[in-house]
């Protein structure tokens, strides 16, 4: 009888830890999903600025005058927030802005990837970045066509220096830096936001420090 009672005894804890062994779990995974949201909400969260909109094509961002067509206010928002952030001696080598749909970027760049979404064009010495309303998290979209702008007017990937660093440091180092002038554009912007491996890229980072002094 008491074997019996000891055996009924223990399936009742068993079956107890079990569920409360379960319902953890179920809360765990709910706490995880309500995290992954939150950090998700939070990579999409539109900067909570003023837009100082000069009439319905135009805003004005740091006395730069910003073209627009067709777009909503978040989408100006997002990348209002990240002209304001650019550095100035980037940002004065920028003479057009344009802020426009995606169809619209298609239109005024046929070649351009699936996953665009901007570009920038040198004419001489005018230089154009257009932005387009595509959906994304990156918040350096802006600097990097800056960059673009930047090299085009100093001519940075053309000096025998930096191509003799590209060489040494570049080559591999990421699958969308494609060419000498996007190793430069994505390093710098890493390095700029403070997200590049300065000890194993030592050559490039001692070159971006002069940049910086300039």
């Amino acid at each position: 009888m008491i074997r019996k009672i000891i055996c009924q005894l223990c399936m009742v804890i068993a079956v107890t830890i079990l569920g409360y062994t379960c319902l953890n779990y179920e809360m765990a995974i709910e706490e995880q999903k309500a995290l992954e949201e939150e950090i998700n909400e939070r990579k999409y969260a539109v900067p909570d600025i003023e837009l100082e909109k000069i009439s319905d094509t135009q805003i004005k961002v740091r006395d730069k005058i910003v073209q627009y067509e067709n777009v909503s206010d978040d989408t100006l928002k997002w990348y209002a927030d990240q002209i304001e952030k650019c550095p100035d001696y980037l940002l004065s080598t920028v003479d057009e802005i344009h802020i426009v749909t995606r169809e619209r970027l298609l239109e005024l760049k046929p070649e351009s990837k699936s996953t665009t979404i901007g570009f920038h064009k040198h004419y001489g010495t005018y230089s154009i970045v257009v932005l387009s309303e595509y959906k994304t998290t990156d918040r350096t979209v802006f600097l990097h066509e800056a960059i673009h702008a930047y090299d085009a007017q100093y001519e940075i990937t053309d000096s025998p220096e930096f191509q003799s660093i590209y060489q040494a440091e570049g080559l591999e180092y990421d699958e969308r830096a494609k060419n000498i002038k996007e190793y430069f554009a994505y390093s710098y912007t890493d390095y700029l936001t403070h997200d590049f491996n300065r000890s194993k890229y030592p050559q490039t980072t001692e070159f971006y420090k002069k940049l910086d002094q300039e």
